[in-house]
């Protein structure tokens, strides 16, 4: 008994010890933010309060890669860190990032700065609204490469986040993820939400939308001066308003950011990229864009729904390949190729793509993926090559919206029309709404959208998307609306000509006379 008692006793002891400590663990890691300098030499200073590491050492960094960017470290100056009473300690930079050593728990700032980053640049590599912006007074941050956070620290571990961004802009200079205005009160994040997040301010032109679905953010940096803003907005609320019914959704808030960049003129460039984020998507396009001409207004339009798009297919409804990050371009043929098709989809039921418009995406992109050498490439290959190989890019896009084709094309045979891609999509998005943790691999997203196709259908689907190849899609498979034919000699895409071996590329016509439209199924 005596022994019992002397077990229960020292179990009591040990919950003592350790609750305070799983106490300490919980509770909300703090940050705040300040941005404190827009200069136009030394570029944009600034400081993050946080706590440090319980065990008295704690690591501080950017993220080294992210999507296409490389050594993102570089791009921070001057680092140092002071301890709570503003003594500097000493810092320690390697591969991994830069180490201090203080007292347990011990409140820390880091400072640094970003230097100018200059004019952005079309076609050029990283993606400019990648990697910082800090020029001519105005700042472009995406959390992952301008933040520098405690390595420590796990993506679902709650931030109290706050920031301060007045000494640089007032509010109606600044807009973020969390919302318009300079300043953010405490909050709660998770910290991979903070990663995510987007910071625009200084000399921008920021309006605020205000729709039955929740306010928009449009924030415009380095545009020229007869760039049709008013244009802009109503397409905005257009885009986004026929995105938000498609998936049944709304957002009180939602940051749209549209930065002008100079070159690409040999190219035919008139559009960088995009990139989704944290109820914020942002992108650059030639600073002259000019929204009156029909072709570059309806590509805009189409940008905007792919990039809105990312907040249900990739943000709502999550990839998780092997458990690894770094692996989940593997599944960009779902995330990118499938967000194309919606897109398209979703601009053509809402009056924004006319028939024509949505014939010419649909042949443009069959020749796109014509043109691509190496189409026996599998998804896993492909992946691993993304970032750095744009014909692996390229291939996963094409890839995966010819393959959505595909899967509607049969679920609707096996249904006699009743159930489409629609269905598939929205019922996966509804189980994510639900189940907050639920994520998705190749395998699971196979299997939920082959469901009720034919086993033939099924395996042309999952050996095209897996393993590559030609196109599955054949000259017959959309009557009555399209034809197919072949194009015998060679290719025209953006105003020049491709060789292509003769008999090669399949392309679609309307069907004179027909009332189906294959694009508002």
């Amino acid at each position: 008994m005596e022994r019992d008692m002397l077990r229960r006793l020292f179990g009591l002891l040990i919950l003592a010890v350790l609750a305070p400590l799983a106490s300490a663990t919980a509770s909300p890691i703090p940050i705040a933010l300040r941005l404190e300098r827009l200069d136009a030499e030394q570029g944009l200073s600034l400081s993050l309060r946080t706590r440090g590491d319980s065990d008295g050492r704690t690591t501080f960094a950017n993220e080294d890669q992210w999507a296409d960017v490389r050594d993102a470290r570089r791009l921070i100056r001057d680092l140092r860190v002071e301890d709570g009473s503003g003594r500097a300690l000493s810092v320690s930079q390697d591969a991994s990032g830069w180490t201090v050593r203080h007292a347990p728990g011990q409140p820390l700032t880091v400072r640094y700065r970003i230097a100018p980053s200059g004019a952005s640049v079309l076609g050029a590599e990283p993606m400019a609204v990648h990697r910082p912006i800090v020029q001519a007074g105005m700042l472009h941050l995406v959390g992952h490469t301008a933040l520098v956070l405690p390595t420590g620290a796990r993506d679902s571990d709650t931030i109290a986040f706050e920031f301060d961004a007045r000494a640089v802009a007032d509010d109606a200079h600044f807009a973020s993820s969390f919302g318009p205005g300079a300043r953010l009160a405490t909050t709660s994040v998770q910290l991979a939400r903070l990663r995510n997040s987007l910071f625009i301010g200084g000399a921008i032109h920021l309006s605020t939308l205000d729709t039955r679905d929740g306010k928009i953010g449009v924030a415009l940096s380095a545009m020229a001066p007869g760039f049709d803003r008013r244009a802009f907005d109503e397409d905005v609320r257009a885009v986004l308003g026929g995105v938000r019914a498609f998936y049944r959704d709304s957002q009180p808030w939602f940051l749209i950011g549209l930065h002008g960049a100079t070159g690409g003129e040999e190219k035919g460039i008139r559009i960088g990229g995009g990139t989704g984020l944290e109820r914020a998507f942002t992108t650059y396009i030639a600073a002259d864009y000019d929204l009156r001409d029909r072709d570059e207004r309806g590509l805009l339009r189409w940008l905007l729904a792919h990039e809105y798009s990312h907040q249900w297919i990739g943000q709502t409804l999550r990839l998780s390949i092997q458990g690894d990050e770094r692996k989940e371009p593997r599944g960009y043929w779902f995330t990118e190729g499938f967000t194309e098709f919606f897109a398209v989809r979703v601009l053509t039921r809402a009056g924004l793509f006319d028939s024509a418009q949505a014939l010419d995406a649909f042949n443009e992109r069959i020749l796109r993926y014509n043109l691509v050498k190496r189409r026996g490439l599998g998804a896993d290959a492909a992946g691993d090559r993304f970032w750095s190989d744009p014909d692996a890019e390229q291939l996963l896009y094409q890839r995966g919206y010819l393959a959505a084709w595909q899967a509607e094309l049969s679920l609707r045979r096996a249904s006699d029309g009743r159930r489409g891609l629609d269905d598939v999509l929205q019922a996966l998005i509804l189980k994510a709404r639900k189940q907050p943790a639920y994520r998705v691999d190749n395998p699971a997203l196979i299997a939920a959208i082959t469901a009720g196709m034919s086993a033939g259908d099924a395996e042309v689907f999952r050996r095209f998307v897996l393993d590559g190849g030609e196109s599955p899609l054949r000259a017959a498979d959309f009557a009555p609306c399209l034809s197919g034919y072949v194009q015998g000699d060679g290719a025209v895409l953006d105003g020049r000509r491709f060789d292509v071996a003769p008999g090669t590329v399949l392309q679609y016509r309307r069907v004179d006379g027909a009332e189906a439209d294959c694009f508002k199924h």
